[in-house]
């Protein structure tokens, strides 16, 4: 009897030291994703240094090593010690391996960039790129850019006052000014957030293309956070991010059709163009204009849906006017999108611009002129601190990475009964009222220079030889133990 017991005993301890082995052979999380280096020289291809738990989610559940689909333009996949994201729009690919494990040696394209993440540096001249790192609070690892169209007053601030954010002009043509950015992306590292038009790219490897402003939809292009997020180990922060304005925005979309009655109201959004090609009048359908003027509880009006251009063109000529017009009758609100040079628009300045007459006002076909629902988005403004003859437009800054403000505006304008808490508008301006521009400049910041200061962190540890293999997947760590552990029992009780 006491045989069995001693032979049970043995055959659960060697059960216990299968557990233990497979523990050991499974791969582990390591609490490093962030800020964080792993130590070289304890690397170990079986670690995963990107959990789930601090990898992008999406709608559709993903595990570890799946591709998984964000916005339209952009993708990452998943591995123990790297990621590989891809701009799809683009063509590029990125693997972003953790500081501290070896570069993955992978077959690759030409067009694919290896980074240590999370990256030290980023930099930017592109207006669009500033309100992504504003919003993901990664403003401090800027210690370099070109800021004459930036808004950003506590940017302003760290560049004129707190002196430890430097500007590059980059004039256009300017082969100078070029060179001096390109020097600078060489020596700082990091990335430099561009575009598909290389805006203010620094023709280095530091360059990512950066397409937020291609991708169709409000909530697509704001989920670019995720893509810009991927580069500095900051997932976690990008998901609630985003996640807070999907909540916003539905519930304001849900408010605006339960708070309607009668017939929705319509907005058109117009353009005028006599100093480029293509020349006219335009009322435009664009994706992302269609999502804010249905979600505010209103129909686009006078586009057609079925032109691939996203806008109904209205010629230079004697008839386009006549019939640009026309096409108006009706509108109850306008978001006048063209270009004024010099100061901002006013009253008289758009009738003159579009045509129209005190007539026009008065005549009962034209709503948004006898109500006086005529607005530019163009409210917030900086100074020209850089002699650009030019006032930075806060709408091409922050308005993507923010589409949640942005709906608040129009949600007012066309149901301000519905939105009354809305009535202090951030991007719009009532141009038929003669509504003041907001200049904003780096006073407005109310961080002190020690709260911004560039963060000292110690350099990325260098990482081991690139001719390590790829990590294995999870499946495979899983796979062996499973096998350790059936051998060990087999044995056991055979």
């Amino acid at each position: 009897m006491m045989a069995i017991h001693k032979q049970r005993g043995m055959a659960w301890a060697a059960v216990a030291a299968a557990v233990l082995l497979l523990a050991c052979l499974s791969p582990t999380t390591a609490d490093v994703v962030g800020d964080d280096c792993a130590v070289s020289v304890d690397y170990n291809p079986s670690i995963n240094y990107f959990p789930q738990s601090a990898q992008l989610v999406t709608d559709v559940d993903a595990a570890d090593a799946t591709e998984v689909m964000f916005s339209e333009d952009f993708s990452v996949r998943y591995f123990n010690a790297y990621k590989v994201v891809s701009n799809l729009r683009s063509g590029e690919d990125f693997v972003l391996y953790q500081c501290g494990t070896p570069k993955p040696n992978l077959e690759v394209s030409n067009t694919t960039k290896f980074h240590q993440v999370p990256v030290r540096s980023v930099a930017t001249g592109l207006s669009a790129g500033v309100g992504f790192i504003e919003a993901l609070g990664v403003t401090q690892q800027m210690s370099y850019a070109s800021m004459t169209y930036f808004t950003s007053p506590c940017l302003k601030k760290r560049e004129q006052d707190c002196k430890d954010l430097e500007h590059f002009p980059l004039r256009w043509g300017n082969d100078s000014d070029q060179a001096s950015w390109t020097a600078k992306a060489e020596e700082m590292g990091g990335i430099v957030l561009t575009d598909s038009w290389n805006t203010a790219a620094s023709k280095t490897e530091a360059d990512v293309k950066f397409d937020t402003s291609s991708d169709p939809g409000i909530l697509k292009r704001a989920e670019w956070i995720k893509f810009l997020a991927l580069f500095f180990n900051k997932e976690a922060e990008a998901n609630k991010f985003f996640k807070g304005i999907q909540d916003k925005i539905e519930a304001m979309t849900s408010k605006a059709t339960i708070g309607q009655t009668g017939a929705k109201p319509s907005m058109a959004w117009i353009n005028h163009r006599d100093g480029y090609d293509p020349k006219g009048y335009f009322i435009s359908d664009a994706g992302y204009k269609t999502e804010y003027t249905t979600f505010a509880g209103g129909v686009v009006h006078g586009a057609n849906a079925d032109d691939a251009s996203d806008a109904v063109q209205y010629a230079l000529n004697d008839t386009g006017p006549a019939d640009f017009k026309e096409a108006l009758k009706g509108a109850y609100v306008v978001v006048d999108e063209g270009y004024y040079g010099g100061p901002a628009p006013n009253r008289t300045m758009f009738m003159d611009k579009y045509g129209f007459t005190d007539a026009d006002i008065t005549s009962g076909d034209y709503p948004f002129l006898s109500d006086e629902r005529v607005f530019t988005h163009d409210k917030r403004v900086a100074q020209d601190d850089y002699s650009a003859n030019y006032s930075p437009n806060d709408w091409l800054e922050s308005s993507i990475a923010n589409p949640d403000l942005v709906l608040q505006d129009f949600a007012y304008v066309l149901q301000p009964d519905v939105f009354p808490e809305y009535s202090e508008t951030m991007y719009l301006r009532n141009v038929m009222k003669n509504e003041e521009q907001t200049i904003i400049s780096a006073v407005d910041c109310t961080k002190t220079c020690d709260a911004m200061a560039v963060p000292v962190k110690s350099a990325a540890m260098p990482p081991p030889a690139s001719t390590m293999p790829p990590p294995p997947s999870s499946a495979s760590g899983v796979s062996l133990g499973l096998a350790a552990v059936l051998s060990l029992l087999v044995g056991v009780f055979a």
